[in-house]
């Protein structure tokens, strides 16, 4: 490493030749291969300043492989190097991560501490495992200058394995000390937790899958067939495809089962296939196990399928893909309770294309209907066209966009009318989430990109009523399930609320209405135009009080004089 006068910036902190993490491998893991999304995510991790993320299927190696390989490698490389490990769980973490290490330690003769789970080379460098039950407790501990032998710098790096269980407060206070190098492994939760989503709210799931797939056709690299492809000059190369160099996160990667030949065996076949015969594809204990994916709750029964969710995300990804029809321009919003973190969700559709959605944050009630008014008029969007809910906030939105703005006529859309299908549906709520299954079945609905939607759509599930009708998973409950509100998708039900669905059923092309705008009422006016001076009250044949005044004078004029 360049040795220099002064303290040095991470641009200092420079591997030495044929030292990276991936060269180094045989050396802590012995003669085992790596599979290349090994290889690529610890080329990652060794960039200064690498805050690098991986959620990986059960049993595909992060403890076994990734981790020895990170940690012993910096500790090995830079000399007094700080490396920290962490968990949620400290029996996990010293009963497999450590006990992996101990183990390699003991065989190079090197000091170890089983009580403090401490690791010391003869460089100086320590390896320290602990489980952060004060997260300011992992504070402090960050890279150092060392004046010592014409001064050297002292990286400090964390590894945080199953960081599905470290809480919010422990990767912030990880962040609050700059490691030089950050890595995290884990399978994925299985339920919402707000306390602990920063991993895979890191991952953010549906972003970068469409990264992912933009930037193999942009670059030309379709999806490799096999986990052994990189050739021994490529072995130290980036990879462009799950790279994000500068940004909050620096590698982003899901790894399913499928990509760790070592679970191919015909026992863990069988086992995996059982399992999915047993609790669904759609499970959450199945998407974490086998897919590396998250779910924020389990869904017994899914309004959409794993397909539906797959073409509205295609639909998003891939212009095109649709057969839209035109029709009548339509506005939606699903308004939010607080102008903080909970963002109203804005969508505008012209006939069966939405061609807007997005959230719109730090604005209250009054500042919501000032901007959905300002939106619709700039759009020439007439009230009735502008749909609302019209419950709690909802009703405090409209009613100021009606009463203060002029705005008169605004849909007010309520959850629990009456459906078209009563016998089948038990609101029209309810019915609308249908009609979209319909609309991607006949692939008349086209959709521009938004994540939370695909979220929602996997989230939400319904309920069989005693009557045998379907109806939706009530909002506190879904709320209380996963975490979150679905706006996103109550704003595409909003959307959606009056489209003429029966003809797209009976394949016919919808046709644009045009509908009066509605005047506001004033019944004190008696029909009258603005213009006409009428001086004629609500009922003609009411007469006006006399005024005290002209009563007394009435009075003093008829007494006898």
């Amino acid at each position: 490493m360049t040795v220099t006068a002064n303290p040095p910036n991470r641009n200092d902190v420079v591997w030495p030749r044929f030292c990276g993490l991936v060269k180094q491998a045989n050396l802590w893991v012995g003669d085992l291969p790596l599979y290349d999304w090994q290889i690529d995510l610890l080329n990652a991790a060794q960039l200064p300043h690498s805050r690098a993320l991986c959620s990986t299927a059960n049993e595909s190696g992060k403890s076994s492989v990734i981790a020895p390989i990170f940690l012993f490698g910096i500790a090995a490389v830079f000399k007094g190097a700080s490396c920290h490990a962490t968990s949620g769980n400290e029996e996990q973490l010293h009963d497999q991560l450590f006990a992996i290490m101990k183990e390699t330690a003991l065989q190079h003769g090197w000091s170890v501490k089983e009580s403090g789970m401490l690791i010391t080379l003869p460089n100086e460098s320590t390896i320290k495992c602990s489980v952060k039950g004060d997260p300011r407790s992992a504070e402090g501990f960050h890279g150092k200058w060392d004046h010592r032998d014409g001064g050297y710098y002292r990286p400090c790096a964390y590894f945080i394995d199953e960081a599905k269980h470290v809480q919010n407060d422990t990767h912030n206070a990880v962040r609050r000390i700059d490691p030089d190098f950050m890595l995290a492994c884990s399978t994925p939760p299985t339920e919402h937790n707000a306390k602990y989503d920063w991993f895979w709210n890191g991952i953010d799931f549906d972003h970068l899958e469409r990264i992912v797939e933009a930037r193999r056709r942009e670059f030309n690299l379709p999806k490799p067939k096999g986990v052994y492809t990189k050739k021994l000059w490529e072995l130290e190369d980036q990879d462009p495809i799950h790279s994000f160099p500068g940004e909050y996160f620096t590698h982003r990667r899901i790894v399913p089962w499928t990509e760790c030949p070592h679970l191919q065996t015909p026992a863990k076949k069988l086992e995996r296939e059982n399992i999915r015969l047993e609790v669904g594809e759609n499970s959450s204990f199945y998407r974490s196990m086998m897919l590396g994916l998250a779910t924020d709750g389990d869904v017994k029964n899914p309004i959409y399928s794993a397909e539906e969710v797959d073409k509205m995300r295609t639909k998003a990804m891939v212009p095109g893909n649709s057969k839209p029809q035109l029709g009548d321009m339509r506005v939606a919003a699903d308004v939010s309770g607080t102008g903080l973190s909970d963002p109203m969700v804005l969508g505008v559709r012209k006939g069966s294309s939405v061609v807007y959605f997005k959230e719109h944050k730090g604005m209250d009630d009054i500042a919501q209907a000032e901007f959905l008014v300002n939106w619709c008029r700039q759009l020439k969007i007439a009230a009735h066209q502008c749909c609302v809910d019209g419950m709690g906030i909802g009703a405090s939105v409209v009613n100021r966009m009606e009463q203060t703005c002029g705005f008169h006529g605004v849909n007010r859309f309520l959850a629990n009318n009456s459906p078209t299908f009563a016998d089948q549906f038990a609101d029209r709520y309810t019915e609308l989430h249908w009609m979209i299954k319909d609309l991607l079945s006949y692939n008349v609905l086209e959709m521009v990109w938004y994540p939370d939607l695909l979220r929602d759509m996997r989230e939400r599930q319904f309920v069989m009523m005693p009557t045998g009708k379907i109806k939706t998973e009530p909002k506190k409950e879904h709320r209380k399930r996963t975490g979150h509100s679905p706006d996103a998708l109550d704003t595409l039900i909003y959307l959606f609320e009056d489209f003429p669905i029966m003809l797209v059923r009976r394949g016919k092309q919808i046709q644009t209405t045009l509908r009066k705008p509605i005047e506001p009422e004033r019944p004190w006016d008696n029909g009258r135009k603005p213009e006409q001076k009428d001086a004629r009250q609500i009922l003609s044949e009411i007469i006006a009080q006399p005024s005290l005044s002209q009563m007394m004078l009435e009075n003093i004029n008829t007494q006898p004089r």
